[in-house]
């Protein structure tokens, strides 16, 4: 899975086991790779100690009832950094 996803071992045995939280588009990156939803791999999971549910739990929902795949929401990634990015302007 890491080659195809072009991700390093390590990097995903330290996703594996907790010690980094991937950015939604690595998440997109690893769902293309596995084959399956996006939203499969967020779903279960506890939020950590600097997610905040309140604000995760819409985005998941947006993305699981559109039925986004990897490619999909890598574009919502991006324009949400444009959008946030000329904010900043």
């Amino acid at each position: 899975m890491a080659v195809k996803a072009r991700i390093s071992l390590s990097y995903v045995s330290l996703i594996e086991r907790g010690r980094r939280i991937p950015p939604i588009h690595t998440l997109a990156v690893i769902a293309e790779a596995l084959n399956v939803p996006v939203t499969a791999l967020l779903s279960g999971l506890e939020p950590g100690p600097n997610i905040n549910s309140e604000v995760a739990r819409p985005l998941t929902t947006f993305i699981q009832h559109r039925g986004l795949g990897p490619h999909e929401v890598q574009s919502l990634v991006r324009v949400a950094k444009l959008m946030f990015d000329a904010e900043e302007r």
